[in-house]
């Protein structure tokens, strides 16, 4: 009899990254693996890093993986990983996936207002890069404090405004509350 492998956190990784859910499902249930753990990564400039499986799912995309990795029972969804110390929900926000986005909300606890190592929380991220449907299911879920400012003054709508996003700016500013001058202390 062939003695049952011990998988590692890249093991996981890899299957996350290849959306192989079945491979996820054996990694996971032979036990010796933590989904809420960090494995190290290599980012798209060859650089490495580090995530969780939910947030290396959530940064590329994967809605089944992140599903899965949803359901299972000791998921923590606001653990932070990586150099800048993200959550899932950052890293999703970052990168534009809406629906993993509405995956994370929908499934409860998720911390919208949790900042990075640099203050800089998920709508934050969607606004610097013009993701106006992320930024949408935000202010949509409620309660996203958008006068909030990261650890270098800047506020959500100072991240869609230096970066020319003028459809972010404008549905900040239709969603109402937004303190202009919140800000650049």
């Amino acid at each position: 009899m062939e003695p049952m492998r011990e998988y590692t956190v890249e093991n996981l990784l890899e299957a996350v990254k290849a959306g192989c859910v079945d491979d996820m499902l054996a990694i996971l249930d032979a036990g010796h693996v933590d989904v809420n753990a960090e494995g190290k990564i290599e980012d798209d400039n060859g650089d490495e890093d580090s995530r969780t499986g939910l947030a290396y799912a959530c940064e590329l995309g994967r809605n089944d993986a992140v599903a899965f990795l949803l359901s299972r029972d000791n998921i923590q969804v606001n653990v932070k990983c990586g150099e800048n110390r993200k959550s899932a929900v950052m890293y999703a926000s970052e990168n534009g996936h809406t629906e993993v986005v509405r995956v994370l909300l929908d499934h409860g606890g998720v911390d919208i207002n949790v900042g990075d190592i640099n203050g800089k929380s998920a709508v934050m991220y969607a606004n610097e890069n013009g993701h106006a449907e992320v930024v949408r299911v935000l202010l949509d879920h409620g309660g996203v404090d958008i006068n909030v400012v990261d650890n270098n003054g800047k506020s959500a709508v100072m991240y869609a405004s230096e970066n020319g996003h003028t459809e972010v700016v404008r549905m900040l500013l239709d969603h109402g509350g937004v303190d202009i001058n919140a800000g650049d202390g």
